[in-house]
C-alpha cells in the first residue's frame, strides 16, 4: 500500500499596530513556527524587515498603506525558507472610501488600499498555493469593504488555484452576514469561526470592547486548528492557523 504523507501549513497573521508589536514576531514564530507571517500596519523600512528577516523569515513582498508618525507603514509578507520559495506575486489595488478619496489629494498622508498576493512553492511537495495578505479600509462603510474584497475575489476566481489562505484585518466587526455571504459564495470556508474577538480596546479606560475585525479564510486544506495568542502589544491579538492536506 501506498505511504500517505500528511503535509502541514501555518499562518500567521498579525496587525502590530504601527510597528508598536515587531518585538513580539521572535517569540511568536519560535513558538508557532509559520510557514507564512501576513503583517498589516508594519513599518516598511530596511531596519524593520531585518528585524524579522533575523529569525529567519524572508521578505516576499510588501506595500505602503498609511504615511504617519513621518514612517511609511502597510502591508509585508514573510515566509519561511525552509518550507517555502516565492514563485511570484502580485499587489492588487483597491478602492477608495469617499474619507480616503479626500485623502488623496494628500498622498503623503494616505496611500491607497491594496492586497499582496504571493504564489509559493512548497518544497517538500513542490504544490502550489497562494496567499493574500490584506488591510480593508478603516474610514468607510461596509458597502467599500465588500467592493474591496469583491475585487479580491474577482482575483482568486481569475487565478483559479487549488489551494489559497486569505489572511488580515478585515475591518469588518459588525452586520457580518454580508461577509459571510461573500465567503461562501467564492467557495471558501472561515478558520477563524471558532473566535468570538480578536481585538480588544478599553473604552475611557473602563469600559471593554470587544471586536472581530480579523479573518483567516481558506480553500483546498483541512483545517486542523486556529490559535489566538493572548499577547496584548497591538490592540489586535496575533491568530495562528494550522491547516494540512
Amino acid at each position: 500500500k501506498a505511504l500517505m504523507i500528511m503535509r502541514t501549513f501555518t499562518v500567521l497573521t498579525y496587525n502590530i499596530l504601527f510597528g508598536k508589536a515587531v518585538s513580539v514576531l521572535p517569540e511568536l514564530c519560535s513558538t508557532y513556527k509559520p510557514d507564512v507571517v501576513c503583517l498589516q500596519e508594519f513599518e516598511i523600512s530596511v531596519d524593520a524587515i531585518a528585524e524579522v528577516e533575523k529569525q529567519g523569515y524572508y521578505l516576499a513582498d510588501y506595500s505602503h498603506s498609511f504615511f504617519k508618525y513621518f514612517r511609511l507603514y502597510g502591508l509585508a509578507t514573510f515566509y519561511n525558507k525552509k518550507t517555502l520559495k516565492p514563485k511570484d506575486g502580485e499587489v492588487i489595488t483597491l478602492s477608495r472610501s469617499f474619507y480616503e478619496m479626500i485623502l488623496f489629494f494628500f498622498p503623503r498622508v494616505n496611500k491607497q488600499r491594496t492586497v499582496l498576493k504571493t504564489t509559493f512553492i512548497h518544497l517538500a511537495s513542490q504544490a502550489e498555493l497562494d496567499v493574500y495578505n490584506l488591510h480593508l479600509t478603516f474610514h468607510g462603510t461596509n458597502q467599500t469593504r465588500r467592493k474591496q474584497l469583491t475585487c479580491t475575489m474577482r482575483t482568486i476566481e481569475k487565478a483559479d488555484k487549488d489551494r489559497i489562505i486569505v489572511a488580515g484585518d478585515f475591518n469588518y466587526p459588525y452586520h457580518r452576514k454580508s461577509l459571510e455571504k461573500l465567503i461562501t459564495d467564492n467557495n471558501l470556508k472561515e478558520a477563524t469561526s471558532n473566535l468570538l474577538y480578536t481585538l480588544e480596546n478599553r473604552l475611557l479606560g473602563l469600559f471593554r470592547i470587544r471586536l472581530k475585525p480579523d479573518y483567516i479564510l481558506y480553500r483546498g486544506f483541512t483545517h486542523v486548528e486556529t490559535i489566538r495568542d493572548e499577547n496584548r502589544s497591538s490592540d489586535h491579538f496575533p491568530l495562528i492557523a494550522r491547516f494540512s492536506w
